[in-house]
């Protein structure tokens, strides 16, 4: 795995995404209260990694942008209707909780600077940003690598962490790192 480029010289960061070169997916089983379908994951969000678990954040306020959903309409309709089911709210206001990711962590993606765009429109990064982030999503179905593994969501039986951990590195030939809730229940996972 790539990670990080030390360059001497200047970088085209319109070719690979700086500072670290490596985007973050995060899942969601929210349970509390449930959002989403009862099988598949959610998208917590997508963000730039800078390789050492920290990363970039509300990078240029010029760029922030709300109404997700007008922007996505005419832009990127299926994404949207993916986004629909996979990127949900667990106050049940996705249209916020859209905007304050874009505004966070899409802002900081290099190679979706303004600049990066051989004929930029307005808006054209957070469609984008969003296609990307249901792709990426769409390659990681983790429900259904521990159900292969026998591990599925239940209100009585546990899992032993490295069990979780094993059928997810199976399925995604890497680490993928685990979060558990306070009450111990299995909540978020993140892919690099």
């Amino acid at each position: 795995m790539s990670c990080q480029i030390t360059a001497t010289v200047a970088v085209d960061t319109c070719g690979f995404k700086q500072p670290g070169g490596q985007l973050l997916l995060t899942q969601f089983w929210d349970t509390d209260p449930p959002t989403g379908p009862t099988d598949p994951w959610t998208i917590h969000g997508l963000w730039s990694n800078n390789c050492d678990d920290a990363w970039e954040q509300i990078c240029d306020n010029s760029r922030k942008y709300k109404n997700i959903t007008e922007i996505l309409e005419p832009l990127a309709a299926l994404t949207l209707k993916s986004m629909d089911v996979c990127r949900k709210d667990n106050r049940g206001n996705d249209e916020r909780l859209w905007e304050y990711k874009f505004n966070k962590h899409g802002i900081c993606v290099s190679t979706l600077d303004p600049e990066c765009y051989d004929a930029y429109k307005p808006a054209r990064e957070v469609a984008d940003y969003f296609t990307k982030a249901v792709d990426v999503f769409k390659t990681l179905p983790l429900y259904k690598w521990l159900a292969a593994a026998d591990i599925v969501p239940s209100t009585t039986a546990t899992y032993a962490r490295a069990a979780i951990q094993d059928a997810l590195r199976a399925a995604y030939n890497q680490t993928v790192a685990i979060n558990c809730s306070k009450s111990k229940e299995l909540s978020k996972q993140r892919y690099h």
